[in-house]
């Protein structure tokens, strides 16, 4: 569980937005998209959003890859 924090960005889904392209647009990186599924409780493998879908980013997201490297 990636915990809430007050730097967290939410955006508002649409069609045709994947979390990997939010996770490109905000890390650097598509590969970090499972960041914004484990935040959002999305286990379903599905990158795409459903519109209206309120979409928690974590800000510090080096700090979570450190995190789940040492675990």
């Amino acid at each position: 569980t990636i915990s809430k924090k007050d730097t967290d960005i939410l955006i508002t889904g649409r069609y045709g937005l994947r979390m990997d392209n939010l996770a490109n647009q905000y890390y650097g990186s598509p590969t970090y998209w499972w960041i914004i599924a484990n935040a959002n409780n999305i286990h379903d493998g599905k990158l795409g959003l459903k519109d209206g879908t309120i979409l928690r980013i974590p800000k510090d997201y080096n700090e979570i890859i450190r995190k789940e490297s040492n675990e």
